[in-house]
């Protein structure tokens, strides 16, 4: 049985999870696509992020993002805070012209 295994069945069972000690055994390391680096410019966006980024830069709504997306309004709020935060913007107007001045984002003009 290899160890991400036996450390899954110590916790179903009710065991305590990982041990310190058992860290550096794990075979391959936990990760997640949607919380992966995207932009080299801001290497701590997530896929994730960029997307709420894209969809304000676009002019949605949370309840229109959040729909977009499949998430709930919340999660959508969360990730919004969150790129307000790594962005070091007011909001999120503010978040999409840092985003497009640094290159994060095109913004395509609107058709007349």
């Amino acid at each position: 049985m290899a160890m991400a295994d036996h450390v899954t069945d110590d916790v179903v069972t009710g065991g305590h999870g990982i041990e310190p000690r058992t860290l550096p055994t794990l075979e391959t390391p936990l990760t997640h696509d949607a919380c992966a680096p995207v932009c080299p410019a801001h290497p701590h966006l997530s896929a994730v992020e960029l997307a709420v980024l894209r969809d304000a830069a676009e002019g949605m709504t949370m309840v229109e993002s959040a729909s977009h997306r499949v998430k709930s309004i919340e999660t959508v709020k969360t990730q919004r805070k969150s790129l307000l935060l790594k962005l070091g913007a007011r909001n999120m107007t503010h978040a999409v012209a840092i985003a497009s001045s640094s290159g994060l984002i095109e913004i395509a003009p609107r058709p007349r």
